[in-house]
């Protein structure tokens, strides 16, 4: 029975781990013809595949510092050199892991310059000039003109003062609507002839 739980439990640290190995979407083959195409060039798989790696070392090492009686007695008789082993084969399945994700994020970064370069156009004088920041006169747009300073920070205990209308100016007030003309007399209750 333990034998079976020590084999499900390697079974599954070996196909829980390798972020990398199975989530990284690598460089697709022909790349260079493609109009469009992704992959994974951060590295965030890699580094959680080092540290999770770096833990399985430091504990298959602890494992390895026991002895074995001691280990036995505190580990309800597990075997100090099984969880070792199996310490040892995980840290290396993930740097292995790390390491394969590295070099294909590196290899989609280059993949993604090459495409960002063959799509976008080549720069042109005019626009090297915009980009460095040297002014230049266009026959269309004027050059925007100096901004007015801001104003200063407003405390915000201290009431603001309501801006007086200029001297000068005149304010148009609206007329009042026309008032609805007078409801129409009743009609009168004299008796209709025959």
């Amino acid at each position: 029975m333990r034998v079976l739980f020590i084999c499900s439990l390697v079974v599954m640290v070996v196909s829980a781990s390798g972020c990398s190995f199975l989530f990284e979407e690598t460089v697709p083959d022909h790349y260079e013809t493609m109009p469009y195409f992704d992959c994974t060039s951060t590295m965030g798989l890699p580094v959680a595949d080092g540290v999770i790696g770096a833990s399985s070392a430091v504990q298959a090492v602890s494992a390895l510092t026991e002895s074995k009686a001691k280990f036995k007695s505190q580990n309800g008789g597990g075997s100090r050199d099984l969880v070792a082993g199996i310490g040892i084969g995980t840290a290396a399945l993930l740097v292995a892991s790390a390491v394969f994700g590295i070099v294909h994020g590196e290899q989609c970064s280059a993949a993604k310059a090459t495409l960002k370069a063959r799509l976008l156009p080549p720069p042109t004088p005019e626009r090297s000039q915009r980009l460095i920041g040297q002014p230049e006169a266009s026959p269309t747009l004027p050059m925007p003109q100096a901004l007015a300073p801001l104003p200063a920070p407003v405390d915000s205990s201290t009431p603001m003062p309501i801006p007086a209308a200029p001297s000068d100016a005149t304010i148009a007030v609206p007329a009042p609507p026309p008032s609805p003309p007078p409801p129409a007399a009743p009609p009168s209750a004299a008796p209709v002839a025959p």
